[in-house]
């Protein structure tokens, strides 16, 4: 007789990623009860309510994927630094910084598609399933001439458009229908030409909804209507959304740009 051994049971889990950089699992209870002990804790820049079966998968600026499962994270206490990505994910250099975070259930819930937003203005989507890879690294994009991975954004069939603001506050809107699904190593298409010495800064989903907000290195900030931005073809220049004077008085540039639907309250944290 044969004795199978059980599976090991997945314990419930909160994975915090903080602004420095570090990652943090705790149990729920210890989380909430030290959450409130903590009253000048720094909120994370990434927070799962998870379990130690379920992957995690760290995207970097450099186009490259690390799964990890989450109970190779050392638990620790809210108040400790937590444990560098560097420690965890095997492959990782000094220089790649984690852009994006995704977790996946032990099941393999890998519907949807992602669209890749690079810096120099190229996009690309691809089928969410071409990520379960059973690598410690592996490619998530093919960037080429220096470019680095901007963001990426979960679409599905209710996302109908996209908007990518660059640093010299140009604004493109084109319909995500004209971005075709393709491979995991695939370069992808052109989104947004750009200026020389311009990149993207940010991508947005599109819509008729709500505002952008742009804030420049100079602390001015401007509100636009989302709907005053219409749709055109993809790989074109876009319009002006904000205008920089050459004296750079109000700014050289944009340093930050967001979509809002809602009131709410924002930092502004200078580095």
């Amino acid at each position: 007789i044969v004795i199978e051994p059980e599976a090991p049971v997945a314990d419930e889990a909160v994975v915090l990623y903080n602004r420095a950089g570090f990652l943090k699992r705790l149990l729920p209870k210890n989380y909430e009860r030290q959450l409130a002990a903590e009253t000048d804790s720094e909120p994370p820049v990434r927070l799962f309510s998870t379990t130690t079966d379920q992957k995690l998968l760290f995207f970097t600026d450099q186009g490259n994927c690390y799964p990890l499962v989450v109970s190779q994270i050392p638990e620790c206490r809210l108040k400790d630094r937590g444990m560098a990505p560097g420690g965890v994910l095997q492959g990782l250099d000094s220089h790649e910084k984690i852009i994006e975070i995704f977790c996946v259930a032990p099941d393999g819930n890998w519907t949807g598609d992602l669209m890749f937003i690079t810096e120099n203005g190229m996009i690309k989507r691809t089928a969410f399933s071409e990520y379960a890879v059973r690598k410690p690294k592996f490619a998530a994009i093919n960037l080429k001439n220096g470019d680095k991975l901007l963001s990426i954004l979960p679409v599905n069939d209710d996302v109908k458009s996209l908007m990518l603001i660059s640093r010299a506050g140009m604004v493109i809107h084109f319909p995500i229908g004209e971005v075709a699904a393709i491979g995991r190593v695939s370069a992808g298409v052109k989104g947004m030409l750009l200026s020389a010495g311009d990149r993207v800064l940010s991508a947005v989903i599109g819509g008729d909804e709500g505002e952008l907000v742009l804030l420049s290195d100079q602390g001015y900030i401007k509100r636009c209507l989302m709907v005053d931005f219409e749709l055109q073809a993809r790989a074109g220049k876009g319009v002006r959304a904000i205008n920089l004077l050459k004296n750079g008085a109000n700014g050289k540039e944009i340093v930050a740009a967001f979509s809002v639907k809602q009131p709410f309250t924002f930092h502004v944290v200078q580095k």
